[in-house]
Parts: C-alpha cells; structure tokens; sequence
C-alpha cells in the first residue's frame, strides 16, 4: 500500500459529499463549480480501490516502458479501466453537471515520477480537442495522493467562461501532446494547488486553464483522467462509450465494456489500439500542416 513521504503528506480534511450524500452533488457544491469551474475534493473511490488502481496503471507503464508519456484510451482496452469509468458514484457526480446523457470521450493516465522534469504547460483541454458545442467535464482520480510537493494539478478559478488564444510550442517535457499552451502569460498568483488524497477526485469543465509542475516530492503521482460529456459531441475518430441515457447520436461509434481477456491479451490489444490511433493521428497532423503551408 501506498504511504506518502513526509513532503507528500496532507492534512485530513473531508471530501465533498463524503459521508451523509452517497449520490449526486449539493447545490452549494454545483454552485462552486459553476462559480469556479472545478470542484474538489469529491470522494470517488475506496483506499484499497484506489490502491487496485494505482497497480492495473503500474502494471501498463512497466509494459509500455515508456516515462512519462501519457496512457491513452485505456477505458476501450481494459476492463479495470472500462469500470472506474462507468463507476456509478463517479457518474453520480458527473450527472449533476452535464444531466442525465453521459458519454465517456475517453481517458488519459498521467503518472509522473519523483525527480523527473516532466510538466503540464497552462492549458484549456477544449482547445486541445478543438470546438466543440457539447459541454465536458474531466473526473482527475487520484490513483496516489496528488500534492504540490509532487505536482499536482494547479487551476486558475474563474477562467473557464471563454476560450483563449494559443500557441504551440514543442517540448519533450510538456505531457501536452504538441505542446499546445496558452499564447498569453499566466499570473500564477492567482493559482489554487488542486490537492487530492488517493481516492478523491476532481471535476474540472473543459475551458479553466490548468496546468501542473514536475514532480519534487519522494514518490509517484498518479491521476486517471476521464473526459465525460454528451451525445451531441462531435466525433474524434474513435470509439466512445454511452455511459447514461439513450439520447439518439448517429455521429459517435459506441463501444462497450473491453472482453474479458488475460493480461497479456488485452495488453497486445491495447497497443494496437494506440499504435493505429497515433497513427491516425499523425496522419491528420501532417495533412493539416500541407494545406496550412
């Protein structure tokens, strides 16, 4: 079991909605994230679930071999991953945001080790995704404890009632893929520490800006990202999966819960999966840039 360093430790306090409300959110919570933005810490996962977590996401990153390159798409690959997704305290949460129609657009695996220089560049996610109508809320579920010793999450409240300009700037640091980052200076004064105990999560919309510093602490930080939103989102290109609702959406390909298979099995399909999506990626990456030249 997971037991932070002396410079990762924090203080107990409670969680939103972590003892007396076993579903949805108050509407004093609503209003925070309406106000703000985001909302945290809301409880979301057991200690000993969270730890089951923490070893599924362990287990990817040493078959991938690779650090600290984000883990995309695991809730299509990976029954585990299929199942915090659909987790019904998570959508709980989540339907008192986006209502009772809830697709999952996908998931991402931040894991970030002590020493190294990797970061998160001040962002907006919707930007990274491009436009989009439907609205989207991200559920960061901490697989470790996330502090700012060990670089956890860091928003700027307020800042997600407009889309802002920006500009890429590669950097193998960024875990942003291209690294696409804000065009405009941030006044990291005004940045809130988005700390969250194994377990906890936050719920972020699509426009706050965010970002996170390298890790300086004594162990890993580890987050599992999953993009919540709605059937009138556009198509990315890849599946999606209905989580709530029966709302009609002919524009997204669904998939279901990832077949039960060994390790192994769904490890080979997995890298599959991404190797063709990255592909696909690139693909378009290139197209983009000969019209644009």
């Amino acid at each position: 079991m997971h037991l932070p360093s002396a410079d990762e430790s924090m203080p107990a306090r409670d969680s939103v909605d972590s003892t007396e409300v076993t579903s949805g959110l108050t509407p004093s919570a609503i209003g925070t994230y309406q106000r703000d933005g985001i909302l945290f810490p809301v409880a979301a996962l057991s200690l000993s679930r969270a730890e089951r977590l923490r070893e599924s996401l362990e287990a990817l990153e040493a078959q991938l071999s690779k650090t600290p390159a984000p883990m995309r798409w695991t809730n299509l690959c990976f029954g585990w991953a299929y199942d915090i997704a659909m987790d019904p305290v998570v959508l709980d949460r989540v339907e008192a945001l986006l209502g009772p129609e809830i697709i999952v657009m996908g998931s991402n695996v931040f894991c970030k080790h002590p020493g190294h220089h990797a970061y998160v560049g001040w962002h907006q996610d919707s930007v990274n995704d491009g436009e989009d109508a439907a609205p989207a809320v991200s559920a960061w579920i901490a697989a470790t404890d996330s502090t700012r010793a060990n670089g956890c999450m860091r928003v700027i409240p307020g800042t997600h009632r407009e889309r802002l300009e920006h500009r890429n700037v590669p950097d193998p640091a960024n875990l942003l893929r291209g690294g696409r980052i804000l065009a405009d200076p941030v006044d990291e004064r005004q940045a809130v520490d988005v700390e969250l105990r194994a377990g906890e999560m936050s719920l972020h919309h699509d426009l706050i800006v965010h970002g996170s510093q390298p890790n300086c602490g004594g162990g890993k930080r580890i987050g599992f990202v999953i993009r919540y939103t709605t059937p009138a989102a556009r198509s990315r290109g890849f599946p999606v999966v209905r989580a709530r609702g029966s709302a009609a959406c002919p524009q997204l390909e669904l998939a279901g819960r990832p077949p039960d298979a060994t390790p192994e099995a769904a490890f080979t399909s997995y890298l599959a999966f991404a190797e063709a999506r990255e592909r696909e990626i690139a693909r378009k990456s290139a197209a983009a840039g000969s019209r644009g030249g």
